[in-house]
């Protein structure tokens, strides 16, 4: 408890209080980011933060920010036809959430500035601004600015596709069993998880040298194909606790063709893992 005193001296900064006293060096102000001229009036067009705190936090799990290709490190924002798409993948999963949104933009975020955004907890509106190297966002009495990062995003909307085949699935009981199944994966060498579908039954599996694990998951009704489709079991389980609804849509084609897991306002896409035919 007590007074803080703060002094600036070429080039630091001084902070003293009590018994303590800390010296830290500053930076220059021309480094920090500065709004360039603003595409759109932060005033006209808003959303509600919880409800974009919460799609933004969905679509986390899809993103690597150490993979190759430096566009796919952040976070795709696209307000267009009255949607704002959030979205993220690292190439081999695309994570898709949408808001009603009445704006026109496209950027691509740092993961670092998603999980920031996501730190805060406000009831207030969210309101975007944006330049060719900058975005900025306020909320309340709070305002991040922002570097947008360079490069192409993929289509994310062309990689899902349509297929006939959906099975209605209760999310928790496939998530523990998915759960289980990595569990008996003792030799941590990430084996594909095997969800064979016949029937009204969905059997995941999982096999390895020291290790082997079935479960058989009864189903609302029969599927149309009976078909195996091969899976990284970790992509699987993020993608499902991602989804805050019960009930899931999870549409196959066949074991060479990404599987979509659709619920409410969300998507993912995951492509799947060829196993060589015994």
């Amino acid at each position: 408890d007590g007074m803080i005193k703060i002094e600036f001296d070429k080039g630091h900064v001084n902070i003293s209080g009590g018994k303590i006293k800390s010296r830290y060096q500053t930076s220059k102000t021309e480094e920090y980011v500065q709004m360039e001229s603003k595409v759109e009036s932060d005033e006209r067009f808003d959303v509600s933060f919880g409800d974009f705190k919460r799609e933004l936090q969905s679509v986390f799990h899809a993103v690597n920010d150490k993979t190759l290709k430096q566009s796919l490190r952040g976070v795709l924002l696209e307000a267009k036809d009255s949607v704002l798409n959030i979205v993220g993948s690292d190439g081999y999963r695309v994570a898709w959430s949408t808001l009603s949104y009445g704006g026109v933009f496209k950027v691509i975020i740092p993961k670092i500035t998603a999980k920031v955004l996501a730190t805060l907890d406000t009831a207030e509106k969210i309101y975007f601004s944006w330049d060719n190297k900058n975005i900025k966002f306020k909320i309340g009495g709070y305002e991040i600015y922002s570097r947008v990062m360079d490069g192409d995003y993929i289509d994310y909307s062309k990689v899902f596709k349509s297929y006939e085949n959906a099975v209605d699935i209760d999310k928790s009981t496939l998530i523990e069993s998915v759960n289980r199944a990595l569990i008996a994966d003792i030799m941590s060498a990430r084996s594909p998880i095997i969800c064979h579908f016949e029937g009204r039954t969905l059997t995941i599996s999982l096999s390895q040298m020291l290790s082997e694990y079935e479960e058989k998951i009864k189903l609302k009704e029969n599927v149309h194909v009976d078909e195996t489709i091969a899976l990284n079991g970790r992509f699987l389980f993020e993608a499902l606790r991602s989804f805050g609804e019960e009930n899931i849509l999870f549409h196959y084609k066949s074991p060479k063709m990404p599987v979509i897991i659709e619920s409410g306002s969300r998507k993912e896409c995951i492509l799947p893992v060829l196993v060589p035919e015994k």
